[in-house]
């Protein structure tokens, strides 16, 4: 079960969007942290199923055809990058192609033979997302202080077994929450300045554009580019993230 905590934020947690956050894209949100530290954040949005099958997201992969499964939206930036993220074997001792572990069994990858791989075995547990969530610098941070997130500890089953209605119900449930109160933000959290080394401090605050400016994202999803979408690996994405 997945616990609160007043540390972090940390790359394998969860961000649930607290009951204040409204008018956003990101309201009623659970996103899966990926990257974190003090060039900014990125993650992404694992309740939000898109209508687009994968089989046509990756004709290519014949494994897909006879799967029901969806593309998930996992963020409103560069909706054209795809990724995998997957359950590892926990009987497995090795990881799965070209992956990156990001807590536990799971793990985010690039490789297409992995994903054929996974789509040929009925009991392999994998989600594709495309697009992602990005903040720059001292948002992210603005965003806790604010009361605009909670933080949990990430758990697989949230992920890949339960319907993408019930995660965030049940995780805000379990919070105990409507808002969060700044006297639970960690003091790290509350302490930008220390994620700012050698840089100029700015208020997060007074920098921050509210979720209302953020653009929609469009239920399904539609190629930006000619080209077919193509499995991307988190360390070709911009070291700030970029929130639109």
């Amino acid at each position: 079960m997945p616990q609160s905590h007043q540390s972090g934020p940390y790359a394998g947690e969860f961000l649930v969007a607290t009951r204040q956050l409204t008018d956003s894209v990101f309201s009623e949100t659970v996103i899966l942290l990926i990257q974190y530290g003090s060039d900014g954040a990125m993650g992404l949005i694992i309740n939000r199923p898109s209508k687009v099958p994968l089989s046509k997201l990756f004709p290519e992969v014949k494994e897909l055809e006879k799967r029901k499964d969806r593309a998930y939206i996992g963020g409103p930036v560069e909706l054209y990058k795809v990724f995998l993220l997957l359950e590892k074997n926990s009987k497995s001792e090795n990881p799965p192609g070209q992956s990156l572990r990001i807590f536990d069994n799971v793990y985010i990858s690039p490789d297409m033979q992995t994903l054929r791989k996974m789509a040929a075995d009925h009991t392999a547990k994998f989600r594709i997302y495309a697009g992602y969530a990005g903040w720059a610098s001292g948002q992210l941070e603005a965003e806790i202080i604010r009361g605009d997130w909670y933080i949990l500890n990430a758990d697989e089953k949230s992920i890949f077994d339960m319907p993408a209605s019930e995660i965030w119900p049940d995780l805000i449930g379990k919070a105990g929450i409507e808002t969060m109160d700044k006297t639970s933000v960690p003091r790290r959290i509350r302490n930008t300045s220390c994620l700012i080394k050698n840089k100029k401090t700015v208020d997060p605050v007074e920098n921050y554009s509210a979720p209302g400016s953020f653009t929609p994202v469009p239920s399904t999803l539609v190629p930006l580019t000619p080209a077919p979408f193509t499995l991307v690996h988190v360390s070709v994405l911009p070291k700030i993230g970029r929130r639109t």
